[in-house]
């Protein structure tokens, strides 16, 4: 549990795949050791009470019920995504697979430019992961593909544009506003700004809905591809 909490706040390729491996010696220790110390007893144990078929049986049951709760549990700390599409293009790329730290807003609210998973709200069953760009209270507006946050142009190096500076000549989404962001909602964007289905066609989320903040690449598959993208594995998400 301690290695997989931690895995959310590394940096780089190295140090996540070194606690992966760090959980894999955890995993393959406890049948390593079974084998040494059943091989030292040698044919003159003598099974102690509790060495019965029954009392093993019940501890299978106990840990399999036990389990269910336990990763339960986990996935209110930590939980793994896979990325489908190509909205939060370049920040995520299809196929990238992310860890989201679900207990980062415990403290404090979103932060303005935090890339977050929440429920979407014309369907609470999905799950979308945008970037946080308008904050409650925050008046919004959108000219010509550029942010202008309560009358002051917003600073957007991750934000992407399929036709170049400024967006595409008339594509959804590059006029809107101004707008006022209610008290505990948030506005999201993707940040390939052509290719998004975001707060400009639905508007702001709860803060309530608002599941976690996406922290690192665990795992990166191109889609259609044979290929690991090993540069990409252990990149923080900023």
């Amino acid at each position: 549990l301690v290695v997989l909490l931690l895995s959310v706040h590394v940096e780089g390729a190295a140090a996540l795949l070194s606690l992966m491996g760090l959980l894999v010696v955890a995993y393959l220790g406890v049948p390593v050791d079974a084998y040494v110390v059943a091989r030292r007893s040698g044919r003159t144990y003598h099974l102690k009470a509790y060495n019965r078929w029954f009392v093993y049986v019940g501890l299978v049951v106990t840990l399999s019920l036990v389990s269910g709760p336990a990763r339960n549990g986990f996935r209110r700390m930590v939980q793994a995504y896979k990325i489908p599409s190509g909205a939060m293009v370049p920040t995520l790329q299809i196929g990238d697979h992310v860890l989201t730290d679900k207990t980062a807003y415990h403290g404090h609210p979103p932060k303005r430019f935090d890339v977050v998973v929440f429920e979407f709200p014309k369907d609470p069953e999905k799950m979308f992961v945008k970037r946080v760009i308008g904050l409650p209270g925050d008046t919004i507006e959108i000219m010509n593909g550029k942010v202008w946050i309560n009358g002051s142009e917003l600073s957007e190096p991750y934000a992407y544009h399929s036709e170049g500076e400024g967006g595409s000549r008339g594509s959804p989404g590059e006029y809107m506003g101004p707008k006022q962001i209610p008290e505990g909602s948030y506005f999201m964007m993707g940040d390939n700004r052509d290719q998004s289905y975001d707060s400009r066609f639905w508007g702001p989320v709860s803060g309530s809905k608002i599941w976690g903040r996406v922290r690192i690449i665990y795992f990166s598959w191109a889609a259609g591809s044979p290929h690991v993208r090993w540069g990409r594995i252990g990149m923080v998400v900023r």
